[in-house]
């Protein structure tokens, strides 16, 4: 059993490693790519205009470039807040996903009475952690 998970998760790093290396090794192409358009950009402008026509119009395309990303990095920390802000609690991500839960949560609650609803809410949690852990283990070969 024990040599069987080496196996899978050697076979899982093996796999992610190349993975990313692939990507790497892409993501360095197309930047160079880019600089080596850019630069041959910035010498057919200089040879047709002149060296300061060029110089003032990369100036301004990388100036909107970075204006373009400032813009979107504030969009999407905006957007990431937005998400923290409403997303729902624990225990309601885990009533949501079985009903089951909410059935133990209500009997548990009964249990403990009404002057825990700590309790109440702490027991639920965990039945409720320990049934999806349950439903979600998958059978050994």
């Amino acid at each position: 059993m024990a040599f069987g998970l080496v196996q899978y998760v050697r076979s899982r790093v093996a796999a992610n490693t190349s993975h990313l290396a692939g990507k790497a090794v892409a993501y360095a192409m197309a930047f160079l790519a880019l600089v080596f358009s850019v630069a041959a950009l910035f010498v057919w402008i200089a040879q047709t205009e002149s060296l300061v026509v060029a110089c003032l119009v990369f100036a301004a395309l990388f100036g909107v470039s970075a204006v373009v990303a400032a813009l979107a990095a504030y969009v999407y920390s905006r957007r990431v807040q937005d998400l923290q802000r409403n997303r729902p609690s624990a225990v309601a991500a885990l009533l949501a996903l079985d009903p089951t839960v909410a059935r133990l949560g209500v009997r548990a609650a009964r249990l403990l009475g009404r002057h825990a609803p700590v309790g109440a809410v702490a027991a639920a949690a965990a039945i409720g952690v320990i049934l999806v852990l349950l439903n979600t283990r998958r059978p050994e070969r």
